[in-house]
């Protein structure tokens, strides 16, 4: 019977290895432990909606920004989808947290344009709440 880990150079050292993976396996499977050492890994486009939900906040707060300086148009509504977004692209990081292993440029994407979203959004929405409420007050 070969052994996992003999010193002596082996040259059936590939058989070796495959027996040593089997062994291994069956001991975890004797025990009860979950025999696959590395799970499969996350889906890739469940890992990419955080960047796209992301992207889709900044650019809604962009659409407000354009709609708030040209008279015209009066998209003012849509300040409301930033957040919303950007919340749901955090929540989605925060679930997918274990593919980043998978994917890690993707998923930290996701999660820095989704919290900078969330930040942009929010902090313009205070900003509108205190001018309106300036505004009533008559300051």
């Amino acid at each position: 019977m070969a052994t996992c880990w003999s010193g002596t150079p082996n040259p059936n050292r590939e058989k070796e290895r495959q027996f040593c993976h089997i062994l291994h396996h069956a001991k975890l499977y004797e025990r009860g432990e979950n025999a696959m050492k590395h799970p499969k890994p996350a889906n890739r486009t469940l890992v990419a909606v955080p960047t796209l939900l992301g992207i889709l906040s900044i650019l809604s707060f962009l659409i407000y920004l354009y709609s708030a300086n040209h008279s015209p148009y009066r998209y003012i509504g849509i300040i409301h989808a930033g957040p919303i977004l950007s919340l749901l692209g955090v929540v989605l990081s925060i679930l997918t947290r274990k593919s980043r292993t998978a994917y890690p440029l993707l998923w930290t994407s996701g999660l820095v344009l989704c919290s900078l979203g969330l930040v942009i959004c929010v902090f313009t929405i205070t900003v509108l709440t205190l001018l309106i409420l300036s505004f009533l007050h008559g300051a």
